[in-house]
């Protein structure tokens, strides 16, 4: 509990610090597209899944990495 509220008054004083998490998210998101193949190549999903899954991943992951540099780049320019 400590540790959230820590984390809490941290976010306060850096306010990228919540975009830097977005881009974080993004970026994992965009990773997870050969995992997902290989869990899929590995279950027998059907082929055509496995591309919707990863373009789903792509253009998701490409959304919030945009988003959060973005508005980074927002607030360093205030």
């Amino acid at each position: 509990m400590a540790r959230a509220d820590e984390e809490k008054n941290q976010d306060k004083l850096n306010p990228e610090a919540k975009f830097m998490r977005l881009q974080e998210v993004g970026l994992s998101m965009i990773l997870a597209i050969p995992v997902a193949i290989a869990a899929g190549e590995t279950f027998f999903i059907n082929d055509a899944l496995i591309v919707q899954i990863c373009v789903l991943l792509f253009y998701i992951g490409f959304a919030c990495f945009v988003l959060g540099h973005e508005k980074r780049k927002e607030i360093r320019k205030q």
